[in-house]
């Protein structure tokens, strides 16, 4: 797994893991989306793109 910074947890079991880093990577990914809105100002163009 590749490292994504500031999302981590520790937990006591793979599965506790594994939902803790999927909500954590979640909440950082908001996040880091609000900023870059805030950031680019009106005038934006937001496009979805799928890996």
């Amino acid at each position: 797994m590749e490292e994504v910074p500031g999302v981590n947890a520790q937990e006591t079991s793979r599965d506790s893991l594994l939902q803790s880093l999927r909500e954590v990577l979640g909440e950082a990914l908001a996040m880091n989306r609000e900023d870059m809105r805030q950031m680019a100002g009106a005038g934006y163009e937001e496009l979805a793109l799928t890996l």
